[in-house]
């Protein structure tokens, strides 16, 4: 169950530039081909890239669940 802290403001934590130079691995092969989602993954790639994230596509997934590692 999730709980709440009032009175915290955790934003005050963040950085503009926290990304910056981050690798960030992107499962391309589990995005799926439904317009819409694809349409949001892209515009959130679009928006890490932005942030300086340096994205890295995986393009193959593992041929079975016990590979997931």
């Amino acid at each position: 169950m999730a709980t709440t802290t009032p009175g915290i403001d955790y934003t005050a934590g963040l950085s503009k530039n926290a990304l910056s130079g981050v690798r960030v691995g992107v499962l391309d092969f589990a995005k799926g081909s439904s317009a819409p989602i694809l349409t949001l993954f892209n515009q959130a790639l679009a928006d890490l890239e932005k942030a300086g994230a340096i994205l890295v596509k995986i393009e193959e997934g593992p041929t079975q669940p016990d590979n997931l590692g």
